[in-house]
């Protein structure tokens, strides 16, 4: 069997597949390290998916959990396989430059079936107009090189054309923004006009679902900006958090779960679809009003 997808969501589908069959044997990860001979902390780096495993390895915890499922044993080698393959997202420009994060939520966005945005700041980054990109992240990490912030903007922009041209079809793709967030400007004035035109010409795609949080649901905006990536079911999910000057990938299956529960209980809240496109619409006609006066 070859596995398909990005080295990222072998590697999360892996982790998943080890926990459920470590639980199903009945083993914590202290005996399975004594079994082996590995260190507690390999094992919990392997099932955290912050370390590949070998082949050989995992010949010897699939012997160890006893597993026989010929088709089980197969996915899981193929992932491993994967897991452990370089590719566009290890390029040196890249990998030199960008957080281990952001590389793989580049690979996630190549496999996801559905991807859910809370961005309460800006427009995502998936949606963002060149322009208004390189505003936002000139804005935010103004700290880094402009070799690091060029970048970036690269990257954002090539994550972009592979999302929306994935030869399987993009996933859904679920975005909820602050109400108040078409008001504000990032760069000028033209460059915020241009964001609003380009948010009105791709959310006419079917995969695309905007909704705008209303004003008096702020409290959920101390939840901060984050993005749930569903692989192959919701079980095989991860959240990537991003601040202003750093960022986080989780992939903890509780935690997981508590994000993709505040983001219904958001959706829930919001405006409808056909209301946020009107209020984008008549914000966009009044900034372009404004301009053509001068």
């Amino acid at each position: 069997m070859t596995a398909t997808g990005s080295p990222a969501g072998a590697r999360l589908r892996l982790r998943f597949a080890l926990r459920k069959a470590r639980d199903a044997a009945g083993l914590t990860q202290q005996q399975v390290g004594e079994s082996l001979h590995w260190s507690l902390s390999k094992v919990q780096r392997i099932e955290a998916g912050e370390s590949t495993i070998s082949l050989t390895d995992l010949a010897a915890v699939i012997r160890l959990f006893d597993l026989r499922d010929p088709a089980q044993i197969d996915q899981m080698t193929a992932d491993a396989r994967l897991a452990r393959r370089r590719g566009v997202w290890n390029q040196s420009e890249y990998r030199s430059q960008l957080t281990s994060a952001l590389l793989q939520i580049g690979q996630f966005e190549h496999e996801a079936t559905a991807v859910r945005v809370f961005q309460p700041a800006v427009f995502p980054g998936l949606l963002q107009e060149r322009g208004y990109a390189n505003a936002v992240i000139g804005a935010v990490v103004d700290h880094m090189p402009a070799d690091m912030q060029n970048a970036r903007l690269d990257f954002r922009m090539q994550r972009q054309r592979d999302f929306f041209s994935r030869p399987d079809g993009m996933p859904l793709y679920f975005v909820i923004l602050d109400e108040a967030l078409p008001e504000r400007i990032q760069g000028d004035k033209a460059t915020m006009a241009r964001q609003l035109g380009h948010v009105l010409d791709v959310a006419q795609r079917p995969e695309i679902r905007i909704r705008f949080l209303p004003k008096h649901e702020a409290i959920y905006l101390l939840l901060g900006a984050f993005t749930v990536y569903a692989l192959a079911g919701d079980e095989d999910a991860a959240v990537y958090k991003e601040y202003s000057v750093t960022d986080d990938l989780i992939q903890d299956p509780d935690l997981v779960k508590i994000y993709r529960h505040r983001f219904e209980q958001m959706w829930n809240l919001c405006l409808s679809e056909q209301a946020s496109m009107d209020l984008i619409s008549a914000r966009y006609a009044t900034m372009i009003s404004e301009l053509s006066r001068g």
